[in-house]
């Protein structure tokens, strides 16, 4: 992270969060799947926030964290079958073997 602002990040995070009232689930946010260190499939929440500033600075802020599907056991695979990955609720229902079929 550029140092710039690195020593300005903590207030970011924090105006970016009070800024929202209510309920977390109201900030506008992405739902998508990423791959742990270990090649597991994580379902991840993505909250993007663009603050335009004078001068035309713009910012970006983003929040990435853990979604409440990781509880649940997700495959995700391609249009004609073939299994892209699973999380580790889907390997321990499943098994590792259910990767190398077409669903």
């Amino acid at each position: 992270m550029p140092e710039r602002i690195a020593k300005h990040h903590d207030r970011y995070m924090i105006d970016f969060l009070n800024r929202r009232t209510g309920s977390r689930i109201r900030v506008p946010h992405l739902i998508t799947f990423a791959l742990d260190k270990k090649g597991m499939l994580k379902v991840i929440g993505i909250v993007i926030k663009i603050e335009f500033y004078m001068l035309d600075d713009v910012y970006m802020i983003a929040i990435v964290n853990s979604h409440q599907r990781n509880n649940q056991s997700v495959i995700l695979t391609q249009q004609d079958g073939t299994v892209s990955g699973m999380n580790q609720k889907a390997v321990e229902l499943w098994g590792e073997e259910i990767a190398k079929d077409k669903l």
